[in-house]
């Protein structure tokens, strides 16, 4: 049997290949670490700064006698440098007060309790400015200076 070939079988593939190949992606992934690695440290530019000297300031809780404060409590009440005031007179009251004064030292600051009405607060505002005040600060005290700004 020398003349007896062996059967050679072929099989068809039906399916077809949907394996993403990674080895590309992989390489272009790498290349383009690279590219960011060197130029990374190119692009870092240095912002000079000046950074001011240390200065010691001292802080004062104290309130200058002259110093124009309006205290809104938690109430709803008015009091100018600790002296109750009633809403109706508090205009007239704050624009004796500043009347004294030259137009550029009318200033009042306004330091409203944690719990003040807004609409009050603002009232205080309104009418600082009505009474002729040319600055109005608005002061956030912590409540043991609070009770320093009331006694002045």
């Amino acid at each position: 049997m020398r003349g007896a070939k062996k059967p050679v079988i072929v099989q068809v593939q039906s399916r077809t290949k949907n394996d993403i190949n990674v080895t590309p992606l992989v390489d272009v992934v790498l290349v383009l670490l690279i590219i960011f690695m060197v130029v990374m440290p190119l692009l870092q530019t240095e912002i000079a700064v000046r950074i001011p000297s240390r200065q010691d300031v001292s802080t004062s809780t104290e309130v200058p006698p002259d110093q124009v404060v309006v205290k809104v409590a938690s109430t709803g009440s008015i009091a100018i440098n600790g002296a109750d005031t009633s809403p109706d007179a508090y205009v007239t009251s704050l624009a004796k007060l500043l009347g004294l004064r030259a137009q550029a030292e009318r200033v009042v600051f306004v330091t409203p309790d944690e719990e003040a009405p807004y609409k009050t607060f603002v009232l205080a505002l309104e009418g600082a400015r009505l009474a002729g005040a040319e600055t109005i600060g608005m002061v956030a005290a912590p409540a043991e200076h609070a009770e320093s700004v009331e006694g002045h």
